[in-house]
């Protein structure tokens, strides 16, 4: 699954394996069950920007001047100025995303690919993952991972 989808079609996508004997009851019931969770998930900025944690709240990180120049050819190291450690931790908290290419917009919305969530990240708490399929988020390889 490469995007959000609703739960009745994860679980006919997931029956349809099973019928065919692609997974066993026990996966059919396990993949079910932490699609269901995940979609449960109240949603933090941090699965949506990259972003760290500073005295219990949530602070974007802006992405480093020389990060592109880094990411593409990591053996010469951070470029501009831009600390190595920086560019490190920028990745390692992209990566810890859950859906492409949203874009915070001055804490009081998420841009998404194909809409724009108006709330204050302070209000993410109202909402579920669930309450976010109609935006058509693209999931990461994490977001990935912690469904199957």
């Amino acid at each position: 699954m490469k995007t959000l989808i609703k739960m009745t079609d994860y679980v006919k996508e997931q029956y349809e394996l099973f019928i065919q004997d692609k997974i066993t009851c026990e996966q059919f019931r396990e993949r079910v069950w932490k699609f269901a969770n995940f979609l449960s998930l109240t949603p933090e900025v941090w699965q949506f920007v990259p972003g760290k944690l500073v005295d219990g709240v949530w602070v974007v990180l802006e992405e480093p001047k020389g990060y592109k120049y880094w990411i593409n050819d990591s053996e010469f190291g951070a470029y501009e100025g831009d600390d190595v450690e920086d560019c490190e931790q920028y990745q390692q908290a992209k990566e810890r995303c859950y859906f492409v290419g949203c874009v915070l917009m001055d804490d009081w919305a998420l841009q998404f690919p194909d809409g724009t969530l108006f709330c204050s990240i302070e209000e993410l708490h109202k909402y579920t993952i669930e309450d976010l399929i109609d935006y058509n988020l693209t999931l990461t390889a994490t977001a990935q991972k912690e469904i199957v």
